[in-house]
């Protein structure tokens, strides 16, 4: 810690790197230890492939509650469509839907389950980068596509992240139109990028589309919320002019090239509104909030349905906010406390 905030290295889930920057694609080289090259495989290796079936490519359409004699719920049968078009139907004592905070909720509204607060608090990590032009040659996108973090003194909802992509989803962010765009990218091994990440507050919704196709999802950034990104991107400017940068570009529809600190406000001045700034979210957390009243949540601290036996959701949707970063140990950590609670 320092009066300039905690700063660090990113800790990544990860083995052996070789730095090719394709992280948010998925590796090609499978460095990353996530559950496709590790949970999944384990789960085989230790109870066998009968216990643990993978399908792909499977989208879950409903959990239907079995119920018997009046007594509750005795099981589900939770329906399900493979990709080719082919029906599946699995029949369970105990069902758990972690299909993350977009899809736990839309299996709970397809279904019928969970009452009328499933889908409301969902919230995001919203980013948007800065862009600096160097004089030396940094070759930024040769490496981890995160790499270094700074958490600002003062304010637990906002982050800055070191962030770079390879040329094509770098382009995606690149201030500019047509020819400035052209010539910025011209300048692509010259360029360092880093992000304002911030918190948003739980004021998204999500529901499923037309005739429960796809989803809708409804979300419009808080004015405190754009002005928190706002003010990481300025800070990103200040560091980035500081370290000796000829000029910063944040990602503002109209495009500004800043080469003085204290031009820096202009950024604040140009963003009225989301509709002024080029942003991405990230990680949804929330939808269906985990409280002991079922007035304010959909899951109960055992992480079951409110007044239903047998379904449990246990993944992001069940946080009751979002927490600013990448939430992967939070939902590790917290699907390790409920396996201690869930009977099969």
């Amino acid at each position: 810690d320092s009066p300039q905030g905690e700063y660090g290295i990113v800790d990544a889930n990860i083995v052996d790197c070789f730095g090719s920057g394709y992280c948010n694609y998925g590796c090609p080289y499978g460095k990353k230890l996530s559950a496709l090259d590790t949970t999944l495989p384990r789960a085989q290796r230790e109870f066998g492939p009968d216990a643990v079936q993978i399908y792909s490519e499977c989208m879950v359409q409903r959990v239907r509650p079995h119920t018997s004699n009046g007594s509750g719920p005795t099981g589900s049968t939770i329906e399900c469509r493979l990709g080719d078009g082919r029906r599946l139907e699995v029949i369970a004592k105990t069902v758990v839907i972690a299909a993350g905070a977009l899809g736990s909720s839309l299996v709970l509204q397809r279904s019928g389950l969970g009452g009328d607060r499933v889908g409301k608090g969902l919230g995001f990590n919203m980013g948007a980068p800065m862009t600096g032009e160097f004089p030396e040659r940094l070759d930024a996108y040769d490496g981890l596509q995160i790499s270094h973090y700074l958490r600002p003194p003062g304010d637990e909802g906002l982050i800055v992240e070191a962030w770079f992509n390879p040329g094509g989803a770098q382009s995606l962010f690149m201030p500019g139109w047509f020819g400035e765009h052209f010539e910025n990218m011209r300048r692509y091994p010259y360029m360092a990028s880093a992000g304002s990440v911030v918190g948003t507050r739980p004021n998204a919704t999500v529901r499923p589309g037309f005739r429960g196709r796809g989803m809708k999802l409804s979300y419009v950034p808080h004015p405190d919320d754009l002005k928190r990104l706002v003010s990481g991107l300025e800070l990103i400017g200040r560091i980035y002019l500081a370290a000796g940068a000829k000029r910063v570009m944040p990602p503002t529809f109209s495009f500004m090239a800043i080469d003085r600190e204290a031009d820096l406000t202009r950024i604040s001045t140009a963003v009225r509104d989301n509709s002024d700034i080029t942003i991405h979210s990230s990680h949804p957390q929330g939808g269906n909030a985990l409280s002991r009243d079922p007035r304010k949540g959909v899951v109960d601290e055992t992480f079951a349905l409110h007044g239903q036996r047998g379904v449990y959701v246990c993944d992001a949707s069940v946080f009751p906010a979002p927490i600013t970063v990448n939430p992967q140990l939070t939902v590790m950590a917290l699907a390790d406390y409920a396996s201690q609670t869930i009977s099969a």
